[in-house]
This record gives structure tokens, C-alpha cells and sequence, in this order.
């Protein structure tokens, strides 16, 4: 029998601080070890100035290579007519291939990606906009992504901001509403 007058107590104190110790280890070994996937944009990125930061996934995220960009458009309420994505050319220095764009969508959470039939696909990278219009609108709810195929990354790393904007059927002026921002972080 234990001298102590509540055994359960001293068992109870030993396991809060190793699991203290175990936490503290993890968090710092979190901080000095990044995983690749997590650097080149497995994540939403940075918020900057309150906007919305959207997802998006980098194959690579190495400067001066050859790169595919996942940017993902969050789920809408209403259904989209017209997508926008745009980039100042004058900082992203890189390369998109015009005939490797697409609008995907995937019908159930563990399905196949599907690609929007574009009715129209506009790429100026003078003034750095890329219009995507589908044949039909794409239906509210649907998870969408942008893709852009056989980039070519700036030769010089930083961060690159990609601004999406929607518009929504039935608009007369075509107005288009800003979600957000894919802050694109190359190495």
C-alpha cells in the first residue's frame, strides 16, 4: 500500500508534465521543420490586409522550373458565369501556357476531377489577366479550382499575389465580385 494519501494524485501529476514535455517537443520540433508539401502551398498562405486568403497547391514552388498551380475557388452560393484570375506582370515574371488552362470541378468529395468545357479562355499576360468563361455556368456548390499546366516559375523567388474574381448569371454589366487572394510563395 502507498504511503502517499492520494496515490491517484502523484500518477496524475507525473502524466501532466510528461505530456507537457511531449507538447513542448512537438511544438518546437513543428517551428524549425517545415515539410516540403507545406512550404510550396499546401495551405491558404498569408492574409494580408483583411482580404481573403484562397487555397491553392504548387507542384514544385521552385524558382526558374516548371510548375502546375491548383488554385482553388472557395464554394459559392450562387452559380458563376465568369472567372478572373489576375497578377501583376510587372512582379510575376513567369510563363503560363495558354493551352494548358482549365476549369476542373469534382462531384463528390473523394471523386475524379472534371473539367468545365470553356466557351471562351483569354490570357494577356501583358496586363496579366486570365478570363475563363465555361459553356454553361458552373452550379452553386460545386468545388472548383483553376489549373494552370506547364508554368514557368519567375526566375527570382518571393511572394506572388493572384487576385480571383467571379461574376454571377444574369448580371447586365458584368460585375465582378472579389473573392480573394492566392498569396503564391516561390522559393
Amino acid at each position: 500500500m502507498s504511503s502517499h494519501p492520494l496515490p491517484f494524485a502523484k500518477n496524475w501529476s507525473r502524466r501532466a508534465v510528461g505530456a507537457a514535455a511531449v507538447l513542448l517537443t512537438a511544438v518546437t520540433s513543428a517551428a524549425t521543420v517545415i515539410p516540403p508539401q507545406a512550404a510550396h502551398g499546401a495551405g491558404p498562405g498569408l492574409t494580408l490586409f483583411g482580404e481573403q486568403s484562397l487555397n491553392f497547391h504548387l507542384q514544385s514552388g521552385s524558382s526558374d522550373s516548371f510548375d502546375r498551380y491548383k488554385l482553388r475557388i472557395p464554394v459559392q452560393e450562387t452559380a458563376i458565369s465568369h472567372v478572373v484570375v489576375d497578377y501583376n506582370p510587372d512582379r510575376w515574371d513567369g510563363q503560363l501556357d495558354p493551352e494548358n488552362i482549365e476549369l476542373r470541378y469534382r462531384k463528390k468529395r473523394r471523386g475524379r476531377d472534371r473539367r468545365f468545357k470553356l466557351k471562351e479562355l483569354n490570357l494577356d499576360p501583358t496586363i496579366g489577366i486570365v478570363s475563363l468563361i465555361p459553356e454553361e455556368p458552373i452550379p452553386a456548390g460545386e468545388r472548383v479550382e483553376v489549373v494552370f499546366h506547364n508554368v514557368i516559375n519567375p526566375r527570382d523567388g518571393g511572394f506572388f499575389k493572384f487576385a480571383c474574381k467571379i461574376a454571377i448569371p444574369g448580371d447586365r454589366a458584368e460585375r465582378f465580385r472579389n473573392l480573394g487572394n492566392w498569396v503564391i510563395d516561390i522559393d
